[in-house]
């Protein structure tokens, strides 16, 4: 009897500073033979079918990847199988995805096929009413999460304009870490390569992330704990440079507030993780770990900066608060949407469309 395969988990979108930001182009690369893409509204079945083909996929002995929605943070956006070249995703909107080579390789699944015009049309109005409130109300939240980033900013410009941030320590650190990771290891003769996502999200339900579940496997996770995120930025993007020379495969999970910077950094071939320690995604250890403190390299502010700098801390979780509470509203809308959706739904078809899929996959795969 084959064992389960395992599941690792990921958001590949994220409610950002800069609005919904996304990393779908980073879930399956040219060598994958089998793409479908699910097109269809609200409440069409799409997490459910993601869900029940991977776990089947499980149960055929297959390691999975699981993407989750950062609005609604249980359902799935994706699967992602590597060692089977195959990956399933919903290609509706914000994440619209089209084919890259349609047929050939992607197949649009059209689950609109499955409901009932006529009782949508009854209730145009409605949904026409509910989806504008949706988009209203993601607006709103993106505006405070523009905030947050701003007063985040601020508090980290306190380092750099007090001079406190000792530039010259924290490379001969970076350098110390890279000789710790690299050192004595082989130059990599496969193609480098670092593939982007969020192991993060700001979701309706507040920050989540899956970091336990990722770095868990691994045999040595350095901890980067301290305020200043400008000391852990340089480190990652170092280290992150110095795997790529390598040749080494990275896995670099961004910012879910400033998508423009690395928050983790995963080298999976070596078994090593950097963990951005903060808050927000702090994971719970058991495994061999190493606290890299970076506030060492920030002297201490003086009294009257530290009072200016706890105030921007403050309106930031203030901001990030609000932005939370609209995504909630816009979630509860989306319920609300999703009544509408349902009851105009033929799940049995779904259901038979998923056991075809399924076959279809098995057909194809090789086991």
């Amino acid at each position: 009897m084959k064992s389960k395969g395992q599941v690792r988990k990921f958001f590949p979108g994220a409610n950002s500073a800069y609005g919904f930001y996304s990393f779908y182009d980073q879930l399956y690369g040219p060598a994958f033979e089998k793409v479908f893409i699910f097109k269809g509204g609200p409440g069409t079945g799409k997490s459910s079918l993601l869900h029940m083909i991977g776990e089947e996929m499980r149960s055929d002995g297959f390691d999975v990847e699981y993407h989750y929605c950062s609005a609604a943070p249980h359902c799935l956006d994706a699967i992602v199988i590597p060692a089977a070249g195959l990956a399933i995703l919903d290609g509706t909107a914000p994440h619209v995805m089209d084919p890259r080579y349609p047929g050939a390789v992607e197949q649009i699944i059209n689950l609109g096929a499955f409901w009932d015009e006529a009782y949508l049309v009854k209730h145009r109005d409605a949904i026409r009413k509910l989806v504008d409130e949706i988009g209203d109300l993601y607006r709103k939240a993106y505006v405070y999460l523009s905030a947050a980033k701003g007063y985040r900013d601020a508090v980290e410009s306190y380092y750099g304009m007090s001079n406190h941030y000792y530039i010259a320590a924290l490379e001969n650190l970076t350098l110390e870490l890279v000789e710790e990771i690299f050192g004595g290891k082989s130059i990599n003769k496969a193609e480098a390569r670092m593939r982007k996502l969020f192991a993060s999200a700001i979701t309706s339900q507040g920050t989540m992330h899956h970091l336990e579940n990722l770095v868990n496997p691994f045999s040595l996770v350095f901890v980067l704990s301290g305020e200043d995120g400008r000391n852990k930025k340089i480190i990652m993007e170092r280290v992150a440079q110095a795997a790529l020379m390598r040749g080494f495969y990275v896995e670099a999970f961004h910012c879910a507030l400033d998508p423009r910077h690395i928050d983790h950094l995963l080298i999976p071939e070596l078994e090593v993780a950097l963990v951005n320690s903060m808050e927000a995604h702090c994971p719970e250890l058991g495994q061999l770990y190493r606290d890299v403190d970076t506030s060492r390299f920030a002297a201490k502010l003086p009294e009257e900066a530290l009072r200016e700098k706890n105030e921007f801390l403050r309106n930031y979780d203030l901001a990030l608060q609000n932005a939370v509470t609209f995504l909630h509203k816009a979630n509860q809308q989306h319920d609300e949407l999703e009544r509408y959706y349902i009851p105009a739904m033929r799940y049995d078809g779904i259901e038979k469309l998923g056991e075809e899929i399924l076959e279809k996959i098995r057909r194809q795969v090789r086991y």
